[in-house]
């Protein structure tokens, strides 16, 4: 029997970065498809010859990303992308009838539903969040905070899942990120996890995994 959510709560994408996305689809594509035709070129016209030769380095870069992309395989590589360029993501908590209680991020995609990991409840540590990238490389607040899920990767069983730490959902300003944040900790809270206040404001630890499930 399939394992069915029980709570289910939503993880917006801003609407700009699949905006950045569709952007960024149309330079990958013309990276991809510009150096294949000067080859077709080259081979009705030995005159286009050189230009062939020296879009192969180019070619051969974007075949070695996609590689690198793919080395846990087509079907996560696939589920990534098509991740974004639609708004509706979710986390939703899973009481499996044979598994352990979970959490798993995904969204819905030409009315598909499509899942990047599920962690159980079991391997959560802790739940923070705080600024990004962009605001340590700025100095100063740029508006990028972060929920960040820390767990056991060895409790942890799949491929997005084996480094120790999950960013849920994407930057947002640090109000906003807080009352995601909040969100999050009552829906991991439902699925019998307790949490404790931290070093600060913005991080909880969890407490004994006893009552996890039950």
């Amino acid at each position: 029997m399939e394992d069915s959510p029980s709570e289910i709560m939503s993880v917006p994408k801003p609407r700009r970065e699949v905006g950045c996305a569709c952007m960024s689809l149309v330079v990958v594509l013309f990276l991809i498809f510009m150096p294949l035709v000067i080859i077709c070129m080259s081979i009705v016209s030995w005159s286009h010859g050189f230009e062939s030769i020296a879009s192969l380095p180019l070619l051969a870069f974007v075949g070695y990303i996609i590689y690198k992309k793919c080395e846990d395989g087509w079907r996560p590589f696939l589920v990534d992308i098509a991740g974004e360029f639609t708004t509706k993501h979710f986390a939703e908590l899973v009481r499996g009838h044979n598994d352990p209680p979970s959490i798993r991020f995904g969204f819905s995609f030409l009315g598909r539903r499509q899942f990047y990991t599920s962690i159980p409840l079991a391997a959560i540590t802790k739940v923070s969040w705080g600024p990004g990238q962009a605001s340590g490389l700025a100095g100063r607040d740029m508006d990028d905070w972060n929920i960040a899920l820390w767990f056991s990767p060895v409790e942890a069983a799949t491929p997005k899942a084996r480094f120790p730490v999950y960013v849920v959902g994407s930057g947002r300003p640090k109000d906003l990120t807080a009352d995601l944040g909040r969100e999050f900790l009552v829906l991991l809270e439902r699925g019998g996890t307790t949490f404790t206040k931290g070093q600060n404001d913005c991080t909880f630890v969890r407490e004994s995994a006893g009552n996890v499930g039950h």
